[in-house]
Parts: C-alpha cells; structure tokens; sequence
C-alpha cells in the first residue's frame, strides 16, 4: 500500500523542536492501527511525502479486499508545542493487487463407503493448498446431502446443505439417522476478492446407516404331520418348520439355524427339518443378518418329546 501526503508545515524558529508526525493505516476504521512510520517530516512549502510502496504492507497485516471497505489513514504530531503545526491538503493511497482467479486445489474428503451400524459417521478432510491469495480457512465448511434407505436401496438425494464450519482435519458427524444414505463434501475458499475463488472436494462414496436389527418369526412348525407350538407334547422325533425374516432398512442377508446347543448352519425359510430327535425337551433356534451386518438375539421354539409308553 502507497499513501502519497500532500501539504506543508510552519516554518521552525530557532530552538523550536523539529515539527514531524507518524502515519499509521487502520482496516476497521480506526479500532486497530499496523505499525506506524514516523518522524516524517513536510517541507514549508507545498510538497508530498510518499509513503509505503508496493511490497509494503504496514506491518505485516494481511489485507484483504474488505478491508478496504473500512480503511482509514491516521496522522499523530510529533510536536510537543502548541498550535497548529501541519497543513494537510489531501491524501492519496494506492493499493497494488494481484488478480487471482484460481481456486484451492489438492484437497479431498474421505468417509465410510457402504453401511455403517452406528449413529455416527467419521469425516476426514484435507484443505489444499492456494497459490494466490491464500486459503481463508474460517471459511471451510462440510456440506452433506442426504437420501431414504429401504431394502439396501438408496432413493433420489437431495442438495447439499452446510453441516459445520471448521478446518481442523475431522469431523464426527453423530446427526444421522437410521434409514437414511449420506454424502459428504468439504468446500473452502481463498482470500481473494471482492470475490473469492471457491473449491469443493468430492467423493463418490455413498454411507448408508442401519442400526435396526433384523426380526425372525417361526410361522408354522409340524411334527409327525401334528402341529408344534412353545410347549407342545409329541410323540414325534422330527420336526418342520417355516420362518419369515424381515429387514426393511438394508434387507436380510442370510438366516442361520440350530436345533439345541448344536452348531449354527444357513438355512432358508421356507422349509427347515430335523429327524431322529431323541426323547427330551428340545429348542429351535433362528437368527438373521441383515446386509449391514446387525444380527437379530434370535427366535425360538421349544417343545417336548416322549415316545415312552407308561408303566404299569
């Protein structure tokens, strides 16, 4: 910044103290000052004292076009007397600039791809670099967009929205909901202006929150061509039996069976048999996973069997 001083001092008596002032520039209308240059002196006669220049930045402030909207140029006297010592004509600043019309670049956005089963989705980010003005970093900010999730699909996203202002790396964004699909974006912009050049990170990934469990129910169970309810004696040694999985969120991925404290194997709805189960009471167990990877308790049958005729 130059500032050009046009104007003129009384002329100094003898003994009298030399009559000089400081200058000092102000961005927010004079709350705030750089660094003063001082001792500057006027001729007696009209003349311009310049001041500053093209790499000069008064201090190191780092301007900015707003700024400008709200500079002020200050003059202190020097002089200890009494009186009026300067004549100020009028002053004169040259700001120099550098167009820049380019956007930060380099920076990305990374989160989950696929389902996650928590309330809560981890955001990392990296802000880029800006060659010109420089990143403004208060101005970076997560956007995300978001979209219903029934039966593992996605529906129609709408526009992304500003999430949070901040630029430190990371962000745990615990404000999604069960059912929903998510994207992130992070867009910051540099110190030009009046305009600022902006840029937005991307990524293609797409989150999709399930935190509901799957629910099985055993529809309809038969032994020896009899019905079996919780609770039913029978005389026979197997039994059949048809579940319903349901998952509306992600959708069921598979379900597992078991008869008693015998190991889980996949089994499918429709139809699940067990023959040649000796006398005792007997359980059924059922479990499903859903595609984001939630696991039902489980559902269960229990029933009873005696082949043994009574004794007389």
């Amino acid at each position: 910044i130059e500032v050009a001083i046009e104007g003129s001092r009384e002329a100094i008596s003898g003994g009298e103290q030399a009559r000089t002032f400081n200058a000092s520039l102000s961005w927010n209308a004079g709350t705030s000052q750089g660094t003063a240059k001082t001792n500057i002196d006027l001729g007696t006669v009209e003349s311009t004292s310049l001041l500053g220049g093209a790499s000069d930045t008064w201090g190191g402030h780092t301007w900015t076009a707003s700024d400008l909207a709200n500079f002020a140029v200050r003059i202190d006297s020097n002089t200890a007397t009494n009186g009026r010592d300067f004549s100020v004509d009028q002053i004169q600043v040259k700001v120099y600039y550098t167009v820049d019309t380019t956007a930060p670049a380099g920076g990305s956005v990374t989160y989950a791809n696929g389902y996650v089963t928590a309330a809560s989705v981890p955001v990392t980010y990296t802000l880029g670099t800006d060659s010109g003005a420089g990143l403004n970093n208060a101005s970076g900010k997560i956007q995300r967009a978001s979209a219903s999730l029934s039966g593992g699909t996605c529906g129609t996203f709408g526009s992304f929205s500003d999430l949070v202002t901040e630029f430190d790396g990371s962000y745990t964004d615990t404000s999604v909901v069960n059912g929903n699909c998510y994207q992130y974006q992070y867009v910051i912009s540099d110190n030009a202006g009046p305009t600022a050049n902006t840029a937005t990170y991307t990524s293609a990934n797409v989150v999709k929150v399930d935190t509901e469990i799957p629910s099985t129910v055993i529809d309809a169970a038969l032994g020896g061509g009899n019905p079996i309810t919780n609770g039913t004696l029978t005389t026979a040694t197997n039994i059949s039996f048809s579940f319903t999985p349901t998952d509306l969120v992600s959708g069921v991925a598979f379900s597992e069976c078991k008869l008693d404290g015998g190991t889980y194997t996949l089994c499918t709805p429709a139809l699940v048999s067990y023959t040649g189960i000796a006398d005792g009471t007997h359980t059924v167990y059922v479990r499903s996973t859903d595609n984001a990877g939630n696991i039902e308790s489980t559902a269960t049958l229990t029933w009873t069997i005696d082949t043994t005729a009574p004794v007389v």
